[in-house]
């Protein structure tokens, strides 16, 4: 039996960075991964609570296989 993936949950474009920021903390909409970093180092400089609310593509992640194994690294996870 193939196991079925746990792709997530799809969410509507909210910004939680203006969500937090309303309540005092540091936020910051994020776009491009070039943009990711100086953003992390202005919310870690800003000395708050952050949130730094990244798009990403709403792809399912792959499928790996495990190494010395034939389960797959999305199968459950068994004793």
């Amino acid at each position: 039996m193939v196991p079925t993936r746990l792709v997530g949950c799809e969410l509507l474009l909210t910004r939680y960075d203006r969500v937090t920021a309303a309540f005092g903390s540091h936020g910051e909409h994020v776009e491009t991964a070039e943009a990711l970093l100086p953003a992390a180092e202005r919310a870690f400089r800003s000395g708050r609570p952050s949130c730094l609310n990244v798009v990403i593509e709403g792809v399912p992640a792959p499928v790996v296989k495990r190494e010395n194994s034939s389960r797959l690294a999305t199968d459950p996870i068994q004793p």
